[in-house]
Order: structure tokens, then C-alpha cells, then sequence
């Protein structure tokens, strides 16, 4: 079974016994407490494949498992980091690895309903974007952010701190450059 992070899924007890089944563990994978219900509820917070697992007892003593493989998918769109401009410029957003795109606010975009929207801002001001979009594979839901800062005109600016940790955010120490053409 295929199911979204998020979503509330119900677990069902179908084993059959001579005797009364008294006891149920659900082992669900993901580092959660086993759960003693008979028809328990979970929400798997993130993505992978769970090795769901299924053990109940009955009356007498008699012990059986299951298990089932529930793929979680991890969707989320990706729109890249956040970034600096000078009032005036267009940007091209660059929405991808989804569909059913809707970009929010819609201030200052050509269409806040596609994937890569251009965007033009008389204003300056930093403007925080949320994008919502769907996974092409299974249709879950998953949004990003990025925030545009908007200068009034061209600057340099040299950070006084960077994080060298592969996370695509201030990765290397060099000084910013808005709004200068080579």
C-alpha cells in the first residue's frame, strides 16, 4: 500500500481464531511505541518503506504475525533557495518534481498556477512565496518556501557566518552580489 506523510491510516485486525484473541502489537517501523490496539490509527511522519508488523495472541496462548510493506511517499517540491534581487527585475521560479502547482501569495506573479511563474516586483521588501503541489506518482500533497528579497538597488554584502554542511544554504564564505551584471 502507497500512502501520503501525513495521513491517518487505519490499521485492521482480520485474524481469525478458535479462541478469543485478548492481545494485538503493531509494530509500525518507524520508531514509534508499539501500539496494543486492536484496529489502531497512524500517522507516519515521514517517508520510506515501513515493514509494518502484526503479532496477536488469543486466549490459550496461541500466537501468530503478519507483516505488509506501506510505502510512504516523502514528496515535496523543491524551489530551490531563497534569493535576492534589485526592484524592478524579474525572477523566474522554478517549481519542479510535482504538479497541480498554486504559489501563495499570487502578488507580483505572471500565474500562480504553474510551475515556474515569473515574477516582477516594483516594491521592495522581502516576500515569502509558500508553493503547494502534487506528487506525479501518487498525487500526495507537498509544499516548499523561499523568501525573494527585493533591494533598491545594486550591493554587496559579505556574511559573517557560513555552514559548510551540504545543505545548499550558505554553503561557501564569498561576499553576495545583487544586481550587478557581468
Amino acid at each position: 500500500a502507497t500512502v501520503c506523510v501525513g495521513d491517518t491510516v487505519r490499521f485492521k485486525d482480520l485474524s481469525n481464531s478458535t479462541y478469543q484473541v485478548n492481545r494485538w502489537a503493531w509494530n509500525f517501523d518507524d520508531f514509534s511505541p508499539l501500539d496494543t490496539q486492536q484496529n489502531p490509527v497512524h500517522i507516519f511522519t515521514k517517508g520510506g518503506l515501513f515493514n509494518v508488523g502484526f503479532a496477536v495472541a488469543n486466549s490459550k496462548g496461541c500466537k501468530d504475525t503478519s507483516f505488509a510493506k506501506i510505502l510512504v511517499d516523502p514528496f515535496s517540491p523543491n524551489v530551490g533557495n531563497d534569493t535576492s534581487i534589485v526592484q524592478g527585475e524579474t525572477i523566474t521560479f522554478n517549481g519542479f518534481s510535482g504538479s497541480d502547482y498554486l504559489w501563495s501569495p499570487s502578488k507580483y506573479l505572471s500565474d500562480p498556477t504553474i510551475a515556474n511563474p515569473v515574477g516582477t516586483f516594483p516594491d521592495t521588501g522581502t516576500f515569502v512565496y509558500i508553493v503547494t503541489a502534487k506528487s506525479e506518482l501518487t498525487g500526495c500533497p507537498g509544499r516548499d518556501s523561499m523568501k525573494v528579497h527585493v533591494y533598491s538597488g545594486p550591493s554587496l554584502a559579505m556574511p559573517n557566518a557560513f555552514t559548510p554542511n551540504g545543505d545548499g544554504k550558505n554553503d561557501r564564505f564569498r561576499p553576495i552580489i545583487i544586481g550587478y551584471r557581468e
